[in-house]
């Protein structure tokens, strides 16, 4: 059985001067060191940057965790962080600052 790889960036970003982040099914503690290289990786490349969650299924603490870094080190640096969620995620989201 192939393991799918919740964590992706998109090599064709939407929009110029845009990385963009995509998570899908569940995102959790046992991916979240690849998340947080990802994340790294993403902020270090200088851009602004989307992240879709239009197609997780959930998101534990630590990925939430991990978009507030995210967030924060991208203000920091002057870059906006953009992030699109699904409706199941919203409340979720929005009680962690997001």
């Amino acid at each position: 059985m192939t393991e799918v790889v919740p964590i992706r960036v998109v090599d064709a970003a939407p929009r110029p001067g845009w990385s963009q982040l995509v998570l899908t099914g569940r995102v959790t503690v046992g991916c979240a060191a690849l998340f947080h290289q990802t994340a790294l990786q993403v902020c270090a490349g200088g851009a602004n940057v989307s992240v879709s969650c239009t197609a997780a299924e959930y998101l534990d603490a630590s990925a939430i965790q991990i978009l507030l870094c995210l967030r924060r080190e991208l203000h920091r640096a002057g870059k906006k962080c953009e992030v699109s969620v699904s409706d199941a995620l919203k409340a979720s989201l929005r009680a962690a600052g997001l």
